[in-house]
């Protein structure tokens, strides 16, 4: 992967060695680059909370740094980074953070309460070895649902590949680790799957329960890798699965597609340029005041989409979402009657797994086609440009409402690298929110409903509490399911979901009129420039022309050996 980066990086700053001496701002390259060297993969290790994380993470380690001994309510996800001082960083919802030394484990526990996250710097040559991989020890998936959802559903956008433990002794895929591999899958990230405490039982046993699982994985996810057997020190075993993570394919999934957008983007200024060059200076002028009229066109197509939000995008997708959610509790009905009547907690765990994973996938799909809707009603504003002398012309749209689409399904899979490009500038609070919004989409939509419903299960469980015979408890637990468990959740679901999804389709509609607005405004820069400084002496124009196209033919060249080959 080191090596890739590296070739993207010099791919960069060869384009920008092309354009600088023809006078090109060189920005977006520098601000590739930057997040090219800043950019992490993170790697969370996720599973039960008896399935050995920290123990595999301390053994891969070479020491126990991570403590074992934590208990479910103070659990935190801790990633783990490569430093010259060892020490955790323990960060706060505001994004303030404490600094604590390795000693001080107690300390964060009884305080955890404050704390979203661990950053954990270690001078450990393990850590430095796997850069830019990131570990990170993940709450147990049986934690408290509201602290084990909070870091589940911020990793499912921030996790780049997960490696996936259960205890041997589980025997198979519980429910719970299952529909947390159906939410990973749901976000397009791959994962490796191990079994802990292999020692614990015999190697035959172990045998027939890894055949067992790597069958479930198949049939359920077309899982075509091994099931990893892990006894008590794998810190190799774990070693050897970081490195056969395939991080180049993760890097380009990052990057590819926006650095063959730069490259789009050069050669298109270059041919405007050019355009610019042979046209009059009132073509040009024109051109100029028909770019003018098109952002305005945009701006106003923005406020009309920000206007029709609930009756064009959210209603619809609200009633879908909460009929998707009844249907899926409707259907595992007969194991939440058998838990209510036997095991109430379970029952609540049960039931917020179901309601998460159906969110989960419901949302993410919804929000995906009202993106794709919205690219597509902005490129028919753009159509109405008339301006194809300047190549800004229906292929031009094309490509730039194909980029914005991707950008968008990579935004809310958590594959966009922005950490440096939107450090500063006039409008960098506005971007940094608005991509946020959208890359926080589990945390920022389905999170707070769950939270209402975790509020809401004292109620839900005081349903089942009221002393019927035993032989008749789960017959009138499925009964009040169906009377009054599925009606109150959608009643609480759709009293909450329609601003929370607003706030998203809002974000997405800043993005794609500000992703069309700033070509047109770039069109308008390149052909204001060549105005200004327009020669009148015909053979100095023919030279910058000449200049031009063996600028476009280098980047050509160069995008065609890098990222096309």
């Amino acid at each position: 992967m080191q090596i890739l980066k590296q070739t993207y990086i010099k791919y960069l700053q060869d384009v920008s060695a092309i354009l600088s001496p023809l006078k090109f701002d060189v920005k977006k390259q520098e601000e590739l680059i930057g997040s090219l060297r800043a950019t992490e993969l993170i790697v969370p290790v996720v599973g039960g909370f008896s399935a050995g994380k920290s123990t595999l993470i301390n053994s891969f380690l070479g020491s126990g740094v991570l403590p074992t001994n934590i208990t479910p309510e103070t659990a935190l996800a801790t990633e783990l980074r490569y430093g010259e001082e060892s020490y955790f960083e323990a960060v706060k919802e505001s994004g303030d953070s404490d600094r604590y030394d390795l000693t001080q484990t107690d300390e964060i526990k009884d305080r955890a309460a404050e704390y979203k996250f661990l950053r954990l710097y270690l001078n450990n040559a393990n850590l430095k070895a796997i850069a830019p991989l990131v570990l990170v020890d993940m709450p147990g998936f049986d934690s408290p649902v509201q602290l084990h959802n909070q870091a589940i559903l911020s990793y499912l956008s921030k996790g780049k590949y997960f490696i996936v433990l259960i205890s041997v002794e589980d025997g198979n895929i519980t429910n719970s680790v299952l529909r947390e591999i159906q939410n990973i899958n749901a976000f397009g990230k791959g994962f490796s799957f191990c079994i802990s405490k292999a020692n614990l039982r015999a190697p035959s046993d172990v045998n027939l329960i890894q055949n067992r699982i790597e069958e479930q994985l198949r049939d359920y996810f077309d899982y075509q890798k091994g099931v990893i057997a892990l006894g008590l020190d794998s810190g190799d075993e774990l070693k050897n699965i970081l490195e056969k993570i395939d991080s180049k394919g993760l890097f380009k999934s990052i990057f590819e597609n926006e650095l063959k957008q730069n490259s789009f983007e050069a050669q298109s200024a270059i041919d405007t340029t050019k355009s610019a060059l042979k046209s009059s200076k009132e073509d040009a002028q024109n051109a100029i005041n028909e770019l003018k009229l098109g952002i305005e066109k945009l701006k106003a197509k923005k406020q009309t989409a920000l206007n029709e939000i609930q009756s064009r995008y959210s209603d619809g997708s609200v009633n879908s979402v909460i009929a998707a959610v009844a249907n899926d509790i409707n259907m595992n009905i007969d194991a939440l009657a058998g838990l209510a009547a036997t095991n109430q907690q379970g029952f609540s765990t049960e039931l917020n797994g179901i309601i998460k994973t159906s969110l989960v996938r419901e949302i993410k799909s919804k929000m995906s086609d009202i993106g794709s809707q919205l690219v597509d009603n902005f490129s028919l504003e753009m159509r109405s440009l008339n301006l194809t002398d300047f190549k800004i012309d229906d292929v031009w749209i094309e490509k730039i409402s194909q980029t914005t689409k991707e950008f968008l399904q990579k935004a809310q899979n958590g594959l966009v690298d922005f950490s440096e490009k939107l450090k500063s500038g006039e409008n960098a609070g506005k971007i940094y929110k608005v991509i946020t919004t959208i890359m926080g989409l589990t945390t920022a939509v389905v999170n707070p409903l769950l939270e209402i419903i975790i509020i809401f299960l004292p109620d839900i469980i005081s349903f089942f509490t009221q002393g019927y015979a035993e032989n008749k408890k789960r017959e009138q637990a499925r009964d009040q399911i169906i009377s009054n468990v599925i009606p109150s959740i959608k009643s609480k679901l759709r009293s909450e979901m329609p601003a929370l999804l607003n706030e998203q389709i809002s974000a997405m509609i800043e993005v794609v009129s500000d992703k069309f607005e700033e070509q047109l405004r770039q069109k308008e820069t390149e052909i204001s420039k060549v105005i200004e400084e327009k020669s009148e002496d015909m053979q100095a124009i023919e030279a910058q022309i000449l200049a031009l196209e063996n600028a476009k033919e280098a980047i050509r060249t160069l995008a065609t050996q890098i990222l096309y080959k």
